[in-house]
């Protein structure tokens, strides 16, 4: 602490300065730096941009305003200074991260120090002597699916923070020992126990998702740890010490044949079985890639389901992440109750590309009651297995969940041609999107994360496992929205829906001002151009008038999604309309059902446009010619706009 001088209402009053984690001294340079709890410095591989707040808690008073610390180079070392007046305090330091599999900014953990006071002239430092709590107070969101389990213990487990039961086995993530694994019996958190000790013996597990490991070589028995007492007439091995009754089991265990067998072809997201059999029990089966093409050796920890030991997906937490296409050697090792052990090596051969949609037929969907044909081109390096067709319904709280949504049809080939029938569907709003599975276990599959509609360019995103894969950019899946039934979701406005309100809005500001813009977001299944959709709340200049005598542009806008009424915000002084000829019959040019078939056709350009969701359509008069433009992330597409629209050939 040091003590400084600073005016308050007209007198002087003495301040200590809390040089959080950094010697005392004029900000804003700190001195030192604090790590983060080992437990949040574990997870930096299922979590990025890991942020930290500091907050100052008066003895008896309420909480100072949060103070944003500034982070280190790796990720986990933060500091900053925080003002402090005499007196006693406790810290808390609360932590937030984004999951690797991308979503909202989660709540990762609070740090409460001990107590510590600050004394004027001199320097305190706190310390921490408590746990980090990964579930926190009243509103820090540490536990919202309520199974008992923190967002930072999920991730670092590979369960979901919003699903309580992450593998669907019927047991809550917070009482499995393996929430991201699906098995028969589901291993249960004894009384007493917790993720680090199943079965609550006090010894813990040797693969402990965060902390220092144990020796308790069987965590699923109470009976046996290093503490116990061993029973040498049995073969069991009660005290995890081979040593302690010579005379027990001495056979390691032993490995069969791998599924997939030698010299197969991996993809990212195939998985490995492996029989293993002992006279005794199994209590630790490990896959290891070794480090040929990445640098450094891959450890996975596989899980017994139906008496066959697993491997998780091959690249979960990005553990591929470095890896080369090409030959790999996979080691296997299983070390029984006795810690006797057994090793076999395999020669696989690693392919990485995921598959890709090159299209997706119709365009759009729409509110429909009659049959839709939708069809998918896709593409495989390493061959396709096959192309399913999903539909997500959107939910209570207005999210798309990929977890939760249905099969629609299944296809060997491409094009994939897939039937989805309305009338079969309840009333609601979906998403209807494919995935793509190779022939080696590469797929191209949504982002697991609850999304509220489909993401950037109308494309869902997928799972952040493709960190593994060698491509310039990550892959998207196209996706089309499906209204079933009369209140069935979500219904956009349109051009024509608020033409009228927009010309009377203006002219109560300027009667002189002409139409001389509209702008839209994209087109709809009817060829009608859209004003809002469900994901922007932002006001939008969507009608632009412009009085050239007065050189005045004005600008009339709704709040979005969901066109509420004729309540229009108007900018009588708008700066960013630059078209100033008035719009010739601007009531024959708005949602010209044309412009749908005319993005569809083959202009000037490499080839047609695709995706129309986010598409920017414009509307205007130039050069005495009524003209429609197309902006996409990268083309600019531009033709007449009189109906009918036969084509945009103009392309940049």
């Amino acid at each position: 602490m040091y003590v400084s001088r600073a005016s308050h209402t007209g007198a002087v009053r003495k301040l200590a300065c809390l040089a959080l984690l950094a010697g005392c001294g004029a900000p804003p340079a700190p001195t030192a730096t604090f790590t983060a709890p080992q437990r949040l410095s574990r997870a930096l591989s299922v979590v990025s941009d890991v942020q930290a707040e500091a907050e100052l808690v008066p003895r008896g008073g309420v909480a100072q305003p949060r103070v944003a610390l500034v982070r280190g180079d790796d990720g986990v070392s933060f500091s900053g200074f925080l003002p402090a007046e005499p007196g006693e305090y406790t810290l808390n330091l609360i932590f937030t991260g984004v999951p690797a599999a991308g979503g909202a900014r989660l709540f990762l953990g609070r740090w409460r120090s001990d107590a510590f006071t600050v004394i004027e002239g001199d320097a305190a430092t706190p310390r921490f002597t408590d746990a980090l709590d990964v579930i926190g107070a009243e509103g820090d969101g540490g536990d919202p699916d309520q199974d008992g389990l923190g967002n930072l213990d999920e991730l670092l487990l590979g369960a979901d923070p919003n699903r309580p039961d992450s593998d669907g086995d019927g047991a809550v993530d917070g009482r499995d020992c393996a929430p991201a694994t699906a098995e028969a019996t589901p291993y249960l958190i004894r009384e007493g126990g917790s993720a680090l000790d199943c079965d609550g013996d006090g010894a813990r597990r040797p693969d402990v998702p965060w902390g220092s490991p144990g020796m308790d070589c069987d965590d699923r028995a109470p009976e046996v740890s290093p503490t116990a007492t061993d029973d040498c007439g049995t073969a069991r091995d009660e005290d995890c010490n081979p040593a302690t009754c010579p005379v027990d089991d001495t056979n390691p265990p032993t490995l069969g044949t791998p599924s997939p067998g030698p010299d197969a072809v991996l993809g990212c997201h195939a998985q490995v079985s492996l029989p293993i059999t002992d006279e005794g029990r199994v209590t630790l089966a490990t896959m290891t890639l070794l480090g040929a093409s990445a640098g450094a050796d891959v450890v996975t920890y596989m899980t017994q389901v139906d008496g066959v030991w697993v491997s998780p997906v091959l690249n979960q937490y990005a553990g591929l992440d470095g890896y080369t296409a090409g030959p790999v050697t996979v080691r296997f090792e299983a070390t029984d109750g006795a810690g006797n052990t057994a090793r076999s090596e395999v020669q696989y051969s690693l392919r990485l590309e995921v598959p890709e949609v090159t299209s997706m037929t119709p365009l759009a969907v729409g509110a429909t009651s009659a049959p839709v044909q939708i069809t998918v081109q896709a593409q495989a390096p390493a061959g396709l297995a096959r192309v399913d067709l999903y539909a997500a319904k959107k939910g209570v709280q207005g999210l798309y969940d990929p977890r939760h949504a249905t099969l629609v049809g299944t296809s060997a080939a491409s094009p994939a041609s897939f039937t989805v029938t309305p009338a079969s569907m309840e009333d609601g709003e979906y998403l209807l999107y494919p995935v793509v599975v190779d022939a080696v276990g590469n797929a191209l599959e949504p982002n697991t994360a609850p999304v509220p509609v489909p993401g950037v360019n109308g494309d869902l995103e997928v799972g952040s496992d493709y960190l593994c894969v060698p491509m310039a950019s990550a892959p998207r899946l196209p996706v089309r929205s499906l209204v079933v039934g009369s209140s069935g979701g979500y219904t956009p406005a349109t051009m024509q829906d608020l033409l009228p309100a927009a010309l009377a809005a203006a002219a109560q500001v300027d009667p002189a001002a002409a139409l001389v813009q509209i702008v839209g977001f994209g087109v709809g299944a009817d060829g009608r151009v859209r004003l809002d959709d469900a994901t922007s709340y932002t006001k939008r200049w969507l009608f632009g008038f412009y009085n050239p005598t007065a050189d005045r542009a004005v600008a009339v806008t709704w709040l979005t999604p969901a066109y509420p009424g004729p309540n229009p915000n108007v900018d009588p002084n708008a700066g960013n309309i630059t078209a100033e000829e008035p719009l010739s019959s601007p009531a024959s040019l708005a949602d010209t059902p044309d412009v749908l078939a005319a993005r569809a056709s083959q202009g000037s350009c490499a080839g047609p446009l695709t995706g129309v969701d986010d598409d920017t359509v414009i509307y205007l008069q130039q050069d005495g010619a009524a003209v429609v433009q197309v902006l996409t992330a990268d083309q600019y597409w531009r033709g007449t706009a009189q109906p009918p629209v036969t084509e945009l050939t103009d392309c940049q």
